[in-house]
């Protein structure tokens, strides 16, 4: 399960769109890698996931990523890409598993190659949504290849003026969707453009073979609406409920999501992913909803039989929270307009379960994060890697969750997190003065200030790590 959510420019603090993004796939380790801006030479290839090489651009934009430790193709164990590159573009991806199956058998492109060509080649969110249309008409869209996940999937694309969600059909059928000013809008794992406006060429990018279906097949005119969801979904699913729009795991998680931005209090069946929220926006709240548990909600997960006597609410292996005990990443990213890239893009990355892990600050400028944010392999307990020492914090506090969970973990982090908000201001001025006057001071020190949180982290959750297995491993109360 995998959800983005996108904020309009005017319903944040700062008049900048944000992105947050929650990579969920249980048991697959992750790592973060920052790509160099590359000049690639005339007549360069691509390879895609199938093996197909198409033409490169001459150069490619820097960007940071993040990656999940299973094999798709010829990405062998960096599939299902996330994260910005040096033009302030911010990309995630939902899968999405309930489709009308209009494959091609000569499709090249699948749902794992969109995000790695917008992060190399999008100048914006609207010339990248174009961009991708165009290698769509010109190879084609498919399922994707990894296995237990043939899907497709929606894409979110964000600069800091326009948020996008793509959403991407077998047989190239596509459209995108821009996010209204002031609105919130999300995506769990399903389709979720219902209306499109072929007249609005403000609000929906297409494929022209979309527009053209739906003309022959008398599905618009200008007394109709087309609606994107009902024809594309819902005909295959991978299992009777999973990846539908009404499946609990999806329908409860856009409920969570609607009443933590605004308080409303829908029902379950009501289609709709936008929401004007109560407040300006912050990366905090924003942290806030990607690590969601659903405690003290009507759906508290905590106090179902399945959570046992210590109420551990992450007891479901595909849960009904927006936030996850499977999550690989959290990511919210900051696309600050006014400032140069490298302070200006701050994405902050979450390991593992990011109830039980703190959102760590990764300023563009640095170049990425510590070596123990590049180890994540599959089935391979790391104790150098962070994505591992994450997710140990996390499983252990499963074990007694009301002590080990609220005593210990959720303030030593939460702790951790305000702190580095609360400096960033003073952070921003400082980088900000650097840049001006010194280049090479300048980059050292935004590369030590992020290691130094990104460390800090991480080595707090070694010593929180070593306390839960001293205090409570050896008592016999512990249900393992």
């Amino acid at each position: 399960m995998c959800f983005s959510v996108v904020a309009g420019k005017y319903t944040t603090i700062d008049s900048n769109t944000m992105l947050g993004v929650n990579n969920d796939w249980t048991g697959y380790p992750g790592s973060i890698h920052h790509v160099a801006q590359k000049n690639h030479g005339k007549n360069a290839t691509h390879t895609l996931i199938s093996g197909k090489k198409i033409p490169n651009v001459e150069t490619t934009y820097a960007y940071t990523h993040t990656t999940t430790a299973y094999d798709t193709g010829t990405l062998k164990n960096e599939s299902w890409w996330g994260g910005v590159n040096e033009n302030k573009v911010a990309i995630g991806m939902q899968g999405v598993y309930s489709f009308v199956d209009t494959e091609e058998s000569e499709a090249s492109l699948q749902s794992d190659d969109i995000p790695v060509l917008l992060l190399q080649r999008a100048q914006n969110a609207r010339d990248g949504i174009q961009m991708v249309g165009e290698l769509i008409e010109q190879y084609g869209f498919t399922t994707s290849s990894v296995a237990g996940g043939e899907g497709v999937s929606t894409i979110s694309v964000v600069d800091p003026d326009e948020g996008f969600f793509l959403e991407i059909a077998p047989g190239g059928y596509w459209v995108a969707k821009r996010v209204e000013d002031d609105e919130v809008e999300f995506r769990v794992n399903s389709f979720g453009i219902q209306e499109v406006d072929f007249q609005d060429e403000k609000r929906y990018l297409y494929s022209d073979s979309l527009k053209e279906k739906a003309i022959e097949e008398d599905l618009y005119d200008q007394e109709k609406t087309f609606n994107f969801y009902e024809i594309f979904s819902e005909e295959f699913s991978v299992s009777e409920y999973y990846g539908v729009a009404g499946a609990p795991e999806n329908a409860i998680r856009k409920w969570h999501t609607i009443n933590f931005m605004s308080g409303e209090d829908i029902p379950l069946d009501e289609m709709r992913y936008t929401v004007k929220p109560n407040r300006k926006l912050t990366p905090r709240d924003f942290m806030d909803l990607l690590s969601l548990s659903s405690e003290d909600t009507k759906y508290d997960l905590s106090e179902e039989p399945e959570a046992g006597p210590h109420k551990n609410p992450f007891w479901m292996e595909v849960s009904t929270s927006v936030g996850q005990a499977g999550t690989v990443f959290s990511s919210v990213f900051q696309l600050r307009r006014d400032l140069p890239s490298e302070i200006g893009i701050v994405s902050w990355f979450g390991l593992a379960n990011s109830h039980l892990s703190p959102f760590i600050p990764h300023y563009f400028g640095s170049e990425g994060l510590p070596k123990a944010f590049e180890i994540g392999e599959m089935a391979e307990y790391n104790p150098n890697s962070a994505w591992w020492m994450f997710q140990e914090v996390g499983q252990l506090s499963y074990r007694n969750y009301q002590t080990i969970a609220k005593e210990l973990v959720i303030p030593a982090f939460t702790e951790m997190e305000n702190t580095n908000i609360a400096n960033q201001t003073t952070m921003d001025q400082l980088f900000m003065a650097l840049y001006e006057e010194d280049q090479k001071l300048f980059k050292q020190s935004i590369r030590q200030y992020t290691h130094a949180q990104a460390s800090l982290g991480l080595e707090k959750a070694r010593e929180l790590s070593q306390e839960i297995k001293s205090r409570f491993l050896a008592n016999t109360y512990i249900d393992f």
